[in-house]
């Protein structure tokens, strides 16, 4: 049968990393997450060991919810309870079947009303309130419903401030175990009044003995003053010493789980600083990203306008040559009409003529031969000279 254990404070699977080894492994905290996976992974019968003060209802829920899926496989789940089943860890014992649950003598069981903090205005303490309201419901209508005779004590049970201890016996009473481990289920814890007055007088704590079940008979005459029914007891001065020891290490372990939660906080503000900067420069990225488009968009359009007005303009420079042309063509019409009008026929024309009317570039252009001849009469004048 494989054991698993159920230690300390019932976290959720946020503590469930290496870094957290340690603290699990010496029953500081358990994470529901550990349970659920031992559980997946059993391929026989399990014995579940709790020792725990209990911790968060919605971490507990998942590790009953685990064991009710494993009892549907067919498997047997045993349950034992240590020196501790209290708060969630209580709730999780009585969602077992009480044939499969055994207690130690010594063992207790405790339940409670679950409680919280909440950070908001009034509306958010009430709906708190509510949630509060019906995790502590569930709970009493399924021990009421074991023990309806108990349903108002047990109710009491979950009122401010209040609690309801049960001992092994009283566990099995009220059926939410099955047996106590070494001891019969219906044998009592008794003490007789001479018995506990000779204590008294001696000076021991009460609360620190260990008492059998037998009783003296008086019916037989039993005259001693020794009572020997005292199966064995601890002194109030080392009960004293055991109690500070404890005291100690209750401090040195509170100590532990503050120094876990301070750990906790920083790694958490580590986390939610690294989020808040990783969220920043994604904002940054797309911001520029966003400037980079419209600058994308605006270019783009200036480029569409500048295409458009340089066609424009190779369409209006286009037209203004074919109007140079055309303007040409006229010019140099009618300046040829006007000079056959007024020379008569074009073989009368003289150079100076021509480039008076037409000018130098453009008479040397059209009369080409016009300038040759002059350029020949000139020369000949100069050499008659």
């Amino acid at each position: 049968m494989k054991r698993i254990e159920l230690r300390g404070v019932i976290v959720s699977g946020n503590y469930d990393g290496e870094w957290a080894q340690g603290y699990i492994e010496r029953g500081i905290f358990t994470p529901e997450s550990r349970v659920r996976k031992a559980l997946a992974e059993a391929n026989e019968d399990v014995e579940l060991y709790i020792n725990s003060q209990g911790g968060s209802v919605l971490a507990g829920y998942e590790i009953a919810n685990a064991l009710t899926a494993f009892e549907s496989t067919g498997k047997q789940l045993r349950v034992t309870v240590g020196a501790l089943a209290a708060s969630m860890a209580a709730v999780i014992v009585s969602g077992v079947k009480a044939e499969n649950v055994s207690v130690h003598q010594n063992s207790r069981i405790m339940f409670h009303g679950a409680y919280g903090l909440t950070e908001g205005g009034s509306g958010a303490h009430e709906d708190a309130a509510v949630l509060l309201a019906s995790i502590n419901q569930q709970v009493i209508e399924n021990l009421s419903a074991r023990n309806p005779d108990m349903a108002d004590e047990i109710e009491g049970w979950f009122e401010e401030g209040r609690a309801g201890w049960l001992t092994a016996k009283q566990a099995v009473d009220m059926g939410i175990a099955g047996s106590i481990i070494g001891v019969d289920a219906e044998a009592g814890a008794k003490i007789s009044s001479d018995a506990a007055q000779k204590i008294l007088e001696n000076g021991i704590d009460v609360a620190a003995y260990d008492f059998d079940a037998a009783t003296p008979d008086a019916e037989a005459g039993d005259t001693h003053e020794e009572p020997h029914n005292v199966a064995s007891f601890v002194p109030l001065a080392e009960y004293e010493v055991l109690k500070a020891r404890y005291a100690g290490m209750q401090s040195a372990k509170d100590k532990e789980i503050a120094a876990l939660k301070s750990e906790y906080g920083a790694r958490e503000s580590e986390h939610i600083a690294a989020m808040s900067a990783a969220q920043k420069k994604i904002d940054e990225l797309t911001a520029q990203t966003e400037a980079y488009k419209s600058e994308i968009a605006k270019a783009e359009a200036d480029v569409i306008a500048a295409k458009s007005e340089s066609e424009k303009a190779l369409a209006d420079l286009a037209a203004e040559g074919e109007r140079r042309k055309t303007a040409e063509a006229r010019h140099a019409a009618l300046v040829g009409g006007v000079l056959l009008q007024d020379g008569g026929d074009a073989d009368n024309l003289t150079w100076p003529d021509v480039s008076q009317r037409l000018g130098y570039a453009e008479a040397k252009k059209r009369y080409p031969d016009l300038y040759a001849q002059y350029g020949e009469q000139m020369k000949s004048k100069g050499k008659t000279k």
